[in-house]
Order: C-alpha cells, then sequence, then structure tokens
C-alpha cells in the first residue's frame, strides 16, 4: 500500500504525514510510530541498537538489533526481523528509508518523490 506523505518537523521528530491520517514519525535513525495506512492500530517502536521493542494492538514485542553501519552511502542496521536501512544523497540528505518491523507487519518504504 502506498500513499503521498508531507515532511513536518515537530520537536525531534520528522512527521511525514497527509489528510488521510497516515503519519510516520523518523527520529532521525528509527521510525518511530505509524498511524493510518489501514493499520488496525497505531504501531510505536521503542529502543535504537541493542534491545528494541514494537508495540502494536496493546502487544509488545522484542527483537534485537545491530549497531548502525555506514557503507557507501547508506546507512544499515541488523536486527532479528531483518534489515533497516537510511539511503543517502551524494550531499548527505537521506533519500529513502527502509525498515523491516516484523511480527506480520512488513517492511516500511519510505522514499522520495520520484525515486
Amino acid at each position: 500500500m502506498g500513499a503521498t506523505l508531507n515532511p513536518y518537523v515537530a520537536g525531534d521528530l520528522i512527521v511525514f504525514a497527509n489528510e488521510d491520517g497516515d503519519a510516520i514519525a523518523f527520529d532521525g535513525w528509527i521510525v518511530r510510530s505509524i498511524i493510518g495506512f489501514g493499520l488496525k492500530s497505531p504501531v510505536s517502536i521503542l529502543g535504537r541498537e541493542g534491545n528494541r521493542t514494537i508495540i502494536v494492538d496493546g502487544r509488545s514485542f522484542q527483537q534485537h538489533c545491530d549497531n548502525w553501519e555506514l557503507l557507501g552511502d547508506i546507512w544499515r542496521q541488523t536486527c532479528d526481523v531483518g534489515e533497516g536501512s537510511i539511503m543517502l544523497d551524494e550531499e548527505g540528505n537521506i533519500e529513502a528509508i527502509v525498515m523491516d518491523l516484523g511480527d506480520n507487519l512488513g517492511v516500511l518504504d519510505l522514499r522520495l518523490s520520484g525515486l
């Protein structure tokens, strides 16, 4: 499922949102919450490296994540449920964020329009 989102700064987060009520909060390293997109309830994510907790529908799931590693122009992180990556352009600006959420939540793939 795809949606067009606009970025907004909200405190220490970048929130990508649209008028349909879909929103993704990103702290510069990790997607912290996901609302809308046909989900039954919001998804919250706590932690960065080491143990991470995903909370959805009143249940919490633990996963272990290694440290972030810069390989060329891509930051990569391996977790129990899959990989996460932050792709940068030549100037170091974020072009794409991909994060495997596991537990049947799928893979979040957030990209600049046109990529």
